[in-house]
């Protein structure tokens, strides 16, 4: 039986994932292991400024290449985690987070160590990061990779973060090497067959005997690598289908027959009726939630609505659980089903085509520009503020998506998802507008994306500061104002080049965006001047729904 560390048992299991990049930040009590990762020629380690960013990194790394590593030190360094971590938690993100644990040998003499409460108890980091993962053990002696294994299994099929603390005496402990492969693949009881059977008769049944049928695809499709999947299922049964807020890109939009992007009164009217007035609406993997729902303004009756979701569906009221999600689309998708058409006499695609170009920038003109500007295979990033209320509207070429917090909305997590998806991201460009309240959040990103060389499409709109949160209150107050930045000069501040160019006019931008396309060797950062009172149509519809409820 052949003997390998600990730590070698994990990191062949990251291999065994395709994880190339290791995320995190050093510390005395993950050094052991951080030291080994350094001279394993399977990893390259990405050590960011700061554990924040490393969370938002490893978010953003396990969105396009479908789970991640993230390494910090216990106590501070792992709850400084935390935020990036929950968002994981509540966007069903599969991130696998190593804490550097205390040894156990010194825990077991209750010394009064550093980065610790001083109060004898070790596991209260432990204790928080249970609320927000699926899964969160400490290693022991007894049998530590059979640990690792069922961690990293709950990660991937469950899509959620876990949570693995590593004690540094176990670091190099022997133990046997894996056996077998990992099992990535949930198994389907007989039970569950049967549920799935009489689900998919039940399903097949009301589709071809509705006149009226919309397909909603939501997150869960692309979090379950099912885009290719569902896309050949819709083509083949010849379906309208819409796409959530959140799932943009997650499938075809340049097909016949998408029909738009479906959020309630956050969707463009025709599409909203068109979704509305059907007589069954299919939602695959839909998080439902304020803002895929256009705060909750969608109109979907119980009685027309098949929801698949996250080991779950439900039909005419009726529940079923316990069914992976994965194994009941697949059954979907694998039969032979014709949906009636579902005409409808209007573009699928949001847009307001500027007549002319502008004097100054408007959100409308963004998200033409940009829907104008992107190629097959790009991801947009955008980022929680203004901009993530266009997120709806761009039109996107084949394999290009849309990449965003739906739900958390943690202000400063683009930035860093940014440096995740660069690195894992095989083809096409990376793009992320930010705003520049945002940027000030997490800006060390910046000096990590110019460090490891990697070369993002970064847009700072320069509003002055919060312009989301004026709308709601404080229009003029002094705690919606930021300290003005030269934010042309932080890449040479950071230590590194890049081209960059600000813009305030419609055709400036224009010009800055084509000009990026001869520079696609370095990062570029264009500052896009706007009005600190602009806003995009969904985010004035939400704050007029707040307003009326504090009425």
């Amino acid at each position: 039986m052949q003997l390998i560390t600990v730590a070698e048992y994990l990191f062949c299991r990251l291999a065994e994932l395709g994880i190339k990049d290791v995320i995190g930040v050093p510390g005395d009590f993950n050094l052991d292991l951080v030291e080994l990762l350094e001279h394993d020629e399977r990893f390259q380690w990405i050590g960011e400024c700061n554990e924040l960013n490393a969370s938002y990194a490893a978010d953003g790394y396990a969105r396009e290449h479908g789970i991640s590593a993230l390494v910090t030190t216990y106590g501070p360094g792992e709850l400084s985690a935390v935020n990036g971590v929950a968002g994981a938690y509540a966007e069903h993100v599969p991130l696998i987070k190593i804490t550097g644990g205390i040894a156990l040998s010194k825990q077991a003499k209750n010394l009064p160590l550093h980065h610790t409460l001083l109060n004898g108890a070790y596991d209260q980091s432990f204790k928080i990061y249970q609320q927000i993962t699926c899964a969160a053990e400490i290693l022991n002696f007894d049998n530590p990779g059979a640990q690792i294994d069922r961690l990293i299994e709950s990660c991937y099929q469950q899509k959620r973060p876990v949570y693995l603390q590593f004690p540094q005496d176990l670091v190099t402990h022997l133990i046997a090497a894996p056996q077998a492969k990992l099992k990535l693949i949930t198994s389907t009881t007989a039970e569950q067959e049967s549920k799935i059977t009489k689900l998919i008769g039940q399903i097949n049944l009301q589709l071809t005997t509705a006149k009226k049928v919309v397909i909603l695809v939501g997150e869960l499709v692309e979090r379950y690598h099912l885009q290719a999947l569902v896309q050949q299922f819709l083509q083949n049964s010849s379906v309208a289908y819409v796409v959530s807020w959140g799932a943009k890109g997650a499938v075809d939009e340049s097909h016949s027959q998408f029909a738009g992007m479906y959020a309630g009164c956050f969707s463009a009217q025709e599409v909203q009726d068109y979704v509305e007035n059907a007589d069954c609406v299919l939602a695959l993997g839909w998080l439902y939630c304020e803002i895929n729902s256009g705060t909750f303004s969608t109109k979907l009756a119980t009685n027309k609505l098949i929801s698949l979701n996250l080991d779950s569906g439900a039909i005419n009221g009726e529940d079923y659980t316990e069914i992976s999600f994965a194994a009941l689309v697949d059954s979907l998708c694998q039969s032979s089903i014709k949906i009636a058409p579902y005409p409808r006499n209007f573009d699928a695609h949001y847009g307001v085509k500027p007549e002319q170009l502008s004097s100054q920038i408007e959100h409308d003109n963004l998200i033409y520009r940009l829907s104008q500007f992107l190629q097959n295979d790009d991801t947009l990033i955008l980022e929680t503020g203004t901009i993530a209320f266009t997120g709806g509207y761009y039109t996107l070429p084949h394999g290009c998506k849309i990449m965003s917090s739906v739900n958390w909305f943690s202000i400063g997590y683009a930035l860093g998802a940014t440096t995740g998806v660069s690195l894992a991201k095989n083809n096409g460009r990376t793009i992320l507008v930010v705003g520049d309240g945002s940027l000030q959040m997490t800006v060390q990103a910046l000096s990590t994306q110019l460090r490891y060389g990697l070369k993002p499409i970064i847009l700072v709109l320069n509003n002055s500061g919060y312009t989301i949160e004026r709308i709601f209150l404080g229009e003029n107050s002094s705690y919606n104002d930021i300290q003005e930045w030269n934010y042309l000069r932080l890449p040479a501040a950071f230590g590194g080049e890049a081209y960059t160019r600000q813009v305030s006019t419609d055709k400036g931008l224009v010009e800055a965006l084509n000009d990026t396309k001869s520079h696609a060797n370095q990062l570029c950062l264009i500052e896009v001047v706007m009005d600190k009172y602009k806003q995009p149509p969904a985010l004035q519809k939400l704050a007029a729904i707040v307003a009326k409820m504090k009425k």
